[in-house]
């Protein structure tokens, strides 16, 4: 039968080893730990770069977007502001016509006047 102080050995003993298995874990696990900061770091810096040059094309076809739009306003002004040019020198035309015709009628009618006197 083993003695008490042989038994004591033995229970330390175990007891070292469950230290040892409990520290050697516990460096796996903070190993492990240093990984995922390193592996989540990383993916944080994919994500915030992806982000980066998502908005960077966003940025740039709203530049695109807003001088096309700008552009596509100036030609329609122009083209508005030549035709409101056109329709007033068609109006002066007309006036012009409309003159000439009301005076050319008022000469009818007084020849009319005359021929019939």
């Amino acid at each position: 039968m083993p003695s008490f102080q042989e038994t004591l050995v033995k229970h330390q003993q175990h007891l070292q080893r469950q230290r040892d298995v409990v520290a050697y874990r516990m460096k796996k696990l903070a190993a492990k730990q240093v990984d995922v900061t390193k592996k989540t770091n990383a993916l944080k810096e994919k994500i915030k770069k992806k982000y980066e040059d998502m908005k960077k094309v966003l940025d740039e076809d709203l530049r695109i977007t807003l001088t096309q739009l700008d552009m596509e306003y100036q030609a329609t002004e122009c083209t508005i502001e030549d035709r409101m040019e056109r329709c007033y020198h068609l109006s002066q035309e007309l006036d012009q016509e409309i003159a000439q015709l009301s005076t050319q009628m008022e000469k009818e009618q007084t020849y009319d006047k005359v021929k019939a006197v």
